[in-house]
């Protein structure tokens, strides 16, 4: 797997017992689709077609809340200090963070 996909609403937020990992990509976002044409029409913007169709990405945004210092760590070693949001994150460094989460 290298993409993220949603068919509706591109948010994704995963709990942890020491933090959460709040997930988006779409316009707007620190993402490589976040310059996708806005509609003008704004109900097919907030109710109806631009997030009623799947988006893809091969980066993501994560805003993260890590309670444990030895992860937090970790993560700043990784993607540097007060990075928060993460942007333009890869795949494979999402898995790393999701798997060092679930540790």
């Amino acid at each position: 797997m290298k993409r993220f996909l949603s068919a509706r609403d591109n948010q994704l937020v995963l709990h942890f017992p020491d933090g959460n990992l709040s997930c988006i990509w779409g316009f707007g976002t620190y993402s490589d689709n976040h310059k996708i044409k806005f509609p003008k029409n704004k109900e097919e913007t907030f109710f109806g077609k631009f997030f009623g169709y799947p988006m893809e990405s091969d980066t993501i945004e994560i805003m993260y809340e890590i309670d444990n210092p030895a992860k937090l760590k970790k993560v700043i070693k990784k993607f540097g200090d007060d990075n928060n949001p993460l942007g333009y994150v890869s795949f494979e460094d999402w898995l790393w963070l999701v798997n060092l989460m679930n540790k």
